[in-house]
């Protein structure tokens, strides 16, 4: 029989503190709305398995290592069998620690925090019934890679001409959600997947982004404060920004529009669920990213010194929006510079647990990073489940995976970067993965 317990933490960093997910740094002047570290725990029998999702840009390894093992010594769960993930928003705190990051102080803090939300879900742990099902939410979800008459790959952000663009990369509008109930069918939890980058608003106000919205929403409609963890989908390549037609109002109430719109999905999903049979089981394994080919670091500082140089004499008007807010040099002095970090300090191999954790007819499947879209779809196509979803920004973050397709037409997030520096069939390898552990559950 199904046992569950759901718990909450406040995890809003102080004022002050920079925010992640840009290419600059911005100190946190307000909070808009706080942020949440939300837990789920789930038991069926002798299977136990754990979900904590924050409102963080990205989930760093050191933080979900540090709470896993305090879950483990107060629990006896093993840390492979919890998902600690992030929502993305981009109106967070830079928990990886770049630039005016988060305090040390405050990332020790959020380790304990993540982990006293779980411990206090499985202590809370009840006899329990879940529902799967799926809808969609149209309309607020676009692909932000814009194929363009010459050939060329823009990002839908840098202002291009409509009329230039010939085409785009894929969108999943599917929305996912598992409700939990107690026994006797009062609200407990709910568990909502959706693929759309949550940089709606990335000002200088903390706030969780549409994800929060959505909740907060969905909350009201249910008229429970329950916990609702947010499961970032396959979104690498996904966002808000319509090319088209610029948003002309103010972006926090792009925010509550695009929440808003999800958590109606969501309502309409839940209404019409019935309780299942919902068997857990957990599949994880330990999964090796090995470092993309790049240059020497001789030639990489070669070319660093090349772009200061131009930089030093380019006096080219900056863009004005504030996503992008460098100049064409500047913008390759950025990444000239990444390129020597990546060869300096970052490993040639990194390591995490990838899982796929079932609940009934729904799958979710983990990714340390942002993955593309089209791996989202394939999954979906295969169907090794009736419902499986990629759960991205889980358990550790080295950085996009974008197709291989993509890396040949370039764009931004095939670049070599901090952010894109594992090797090019790291997309490819996790799928097959996924489809690996899915057929052990």
């Amino acid at each position: 029989m199904l046992h569950a317990g759901a718990a909450l933490r406040d995890i809003t960093p102080p004022l002050g503190t920079g925010l992640g997910g840009l290419f600059v740094p911005r100190p946190a002047k307000a909070v808009r709305a706080p942020l949440l570290a939300q837990a789920v725990y789930l038991q069926d029998g002798a299977e136990r398995a754990g979900i904590v999702s924050c409102d963080l840009v990205a989930m760093p390894g050191d933080l979900a290592q540090d709470a896993a093992q305090e879950i483990y010594a107060r629990t006896g769960l093993p840390p492979e069998r919890v998902i600690f993930t992030a929502t993305h928003t981009h109106a967070g705190p830079d928990i990886m620690l770049r630039r005016q990051g988060a305090p040390q102080a405050y990332r020790e803090r959020m380790a304990a925090l993540m982990a006293e939300a779980l411990i206090e879900a499985f202590e809370q742990r009840r006899p329990a019934r879940a529902a799967v099902g799926v809808g969609e939410c149209r309309g607020i979800a676009l692909n932000r890679r814009l194929k363009m008459k010459d050939g060329t790959v823009h990002m839908n952000w840098e202002g291009v001409r409509p009329e230039d663009v010939v085409g785009t990369g894929p969108i999943d509008e599917q929305v996912g959600v598992v409700r939990l109930d107690t026994a006797d069918g009062r609200p407990l939890a709910a568990l909502v997947n959706f693929t759309l980058h949550a940089c709606v608003d990335a000002r200088d106000e903390i706030h969780p982004d549409y994800p929060g919205a959505m909740r907060a929403a969905l909350q009201q409609k249910v008229g429970e404060r329950l916990p609702v963890l947010f499961l970032q989908g396959a979104a690498g390549d996904v966002n808000h920004i319509d090319y088209r037609h610029e948003w002309e109002g103010d972006p926090y109430d792009q925010v509550l529009h695009i929440g808003g719109k999800l958590a109606d999905s969501v309502w309409e999903i839940w209404q019409a669920l019935g309780p299942t049979d919902a068997p857990v089981r957990l599949a994880a394994e330990m999964m090796e990213f090995r470092r993309r080919e790049l240059p020497s670091l001789d030639e990489a500082r070669e070319k660093v010194k090349h772009w200061e140089e131009i930089v030093a004499k380019d006096s080219a008007e900056k863009q004005s929006d504030h996503y992008m807010p460098l100049s064409d040099a500047e913008y390759e002095l950025f990444f000239a510079k990444q390129i020597v970090k990546i060869i300096e300090t970052e490993p040639e191999v990194e390591r995490t647990y990838v899982q796929a954790l079932r609940l009934g007819d729904a799958c979710f499947v983990t990714a340390p990073g942002e993955i593309f879209c089209q791996y989202g779809l394939d999954l979906k196509a295969r169907r090794p489940l009736p419902h499986p979803f990629v759960v991205e920004l889980s358990n550790d973050y080295f950085g996009y995976y974008p197709t291989l397709e993509a890396f040949g037409e370039g764009g931004y997030e095939p670049r070599p970067k901090l952010r894109c520096n594992r090797e090019e069939s790291t997309g490819d390898q996790l799928l097959a993965k996924w489809v690996e552990l899915i057929g052990r559950l």
